[in-house]
């Protein structure tokens, strides 16, 4: 039995005074003030599933617990009959444990609580100024809107957090922060380094962008959690946000979102990065041998697991079809470079160093999902636009570095992407899926089959000849080495 738990009606106006929230949910349909003495019996809730919800919900909220408040939740919520297995499992369908699971059902609900700001904490266009940033967070933790972070206690103090307003602005972002906790406050050391832990993003498409990033942690997604430690290494990772403000200035409410810093660099960064020891090379100079050799390295496995992870995630959501493998599933839908985090973190008390083990890639920007949790989406979204957009993009934003030759750029990335995407398939199926791919990124150009808006950045006839002088190529080098051909 699947469940869906709603958040539409929030009206929190809470001031710098740290009043309780009150909080206005809609569990299944079911719209109530929950509050600590808000009855969760079923026929006020109209099906044990609701009530199930109501009671995990308020129980982690007002109950106080010696022990874990989430284990606790589930405990005393069973023992009151409001939640049995059956129903558990049906509100848990990724069988997060407790403490990951009981906070994604209460952001679901508690949607965009409004935060009263001081007009000083306000720049000259409506946005937030960095003190300003601090006086959220900290109003946010101590009216329990932010409750299940590692760093809760932390986000109390404002001396403890350092807020730094970074990028620029777009058709989409109205601001964007950049958010460092010191983690010396722990222990009462506020002179300790600040360690760079969120962002802090303002959306200028307000409550849809908010609504389609609820609709992704209420679904399967929610496995790919960047915090979830049963996900298997192999499996790519989402940033997904940790809670969604709002705060009004006259007439105009702002947006926000509190995001997951992605672990590492872009691979947009990477790749200039490679770039920049490509220029440096020396053969005769074993270090600048040594930097190059490494980055590559880097560029290659990242990619490698990039498209290891991606094919699973496609794979996990494509409904069976006995004709194409390559069929219409859940993908990311802007899956440029910079929307691709990698980090190589080896594990120093084995000492495995093996890049496969310990690449990890981190997806950002994931709002886009939402769209293709209502229609699924071609592969070839995601297959072409990190590829096309590194060699054919009109722009030069996204575009390799020219100082990476084709041949190399298409070894170090091209290869190991498609090896990555072909080697998550069972093996009897892999000849057939090598075969779609190579007619998605061989056949006509990308204009289709990326999408209007993204194709207009495309450059097609520089995409046909690439493809046919390096792509191609590959493709036969993949065939061969995987007995194909």
């Amino acid at each position: 039995m699947w469940f869906r738990l709603s958040a539409v009606i929030i009206n929190l106006c809470l001031g710098m005074s740290y009043a309780q929230a009150v909080n206005v949910v809609n569990i299944g349909g079911v719209v109530k003030t929950l509050t600590s003495s808000t009855s969760c019996r079923i026929k006020d809730w109209k099906t044990q599933s609701n009530s199930c919800a109501c009671c995990l919900i308020k129980t982690s909220a007002f109950v106080r617990s010696k022990t874990n408040p989430y284990n606790n939740a589930i405990n005393v919520c069973s023992a009151k009959r409001h939640c049995d297995g059956q129903i558990l499992r049906s509100l848990n369908p990724s069988n997060l444990i407790p403490a990951d699971f009981i906070p994604q059902l209460t952001r679901v609900a508690i949607q965009n609580p409004i935060i009263a700001v001081n007009k000083s904490d306000i720049q000259t266009k409506g946005s937030l100024t960095p003190e300003g940033v601090r006086n959220l967070l900290t109003t946010a933790v101590h009216n329990k809107i932010i409750t299940n972070e590692p760093h809760v206690t932390l986000l109390k103090d404002a001396r403890c957090i350092y807020a730094q307003q970074i990028g620029e602005t777009g058709a989409q972002v109205e601001q964007l922060f950049l958010i460092s906790i010191n983690m010396h406050c722990a222990i009462k050391r506020p002179a300790g380094k600040f360690s760079k832990t969120y962002i802090l993003k303002g959306t200028k498409k307000k409550d849809k962008e908010v609504g389609n990033l609820r609709k992704i942690q209420a679904s399967g997604l929610t496995y790919y959690d960047l915090q979830n430690p049963r996900r298997h290494e192999d499996d790519l990772a989402i940033a997904f946000d940790v809670q969604n403000f709002v705060y009004n200035t006259g007439s105009q409410s702002h947006y926000l979102s509190l995001l997951e810093l992605a672990p590492g660099v872009s691979c947009m960064t990477l790749t200039k990065q490679f770039g920049q020891a490509t220029v440096n090379y020396n053969p005769n100079n074993p270090t600048s041998v040594e930097a190059y050799n490494s980055l590559y390295n880097d560029v290659y496995y990242s990619f490698y697991k990039l498209g290891l992870g991606l094919s699973r995630l496609h794979q996990r959501f494509m409904k069976t079809n006995n004709k194409s493998l390559a069929i219409p599933t859940v993908i990311h839908g802007d899956l440029h470079m910079d929307n691709i985090y990698t980090d190589y973190m080896p594990d120093l008390a084995t000492q495995d160093m093996n890049p496969l083990h310990h690449t990890k890639v981190t997806l950002i920007d994931t709002e886009t999902f939402a769209y293709a949790l209502d229609k699924p989406g071609p592969v070839a979204v995601d297959l072409l636009v990190v590829y096309s957009f590194s060699v054919a993009q009109l722009q030069a934003k996204y575009r390799v570095p020219k100082v990476i030759s084709e041949v190399t750029w298409h070894n170090v990335m091209l290869k190991p992407f498609l090896l990555g995407y072909i080697q998550a398939w069972p093996q009897q199926k892999q000849a057939q899926i090598w075969r779609e791919l190579k007619g998605i990124f061989l056949t006509g150009t990308p204009q289709v089959k990326v999408g209007t808006r993204r194709s207009m950045m495309i450059d097609p006839i520089r995409y046909k000849m690439i493809t046919n002088k390096y792509a191609s190529p590959i493709f036969t080098q993949i065939g061969e080495e995987l007995g194909f051909e």
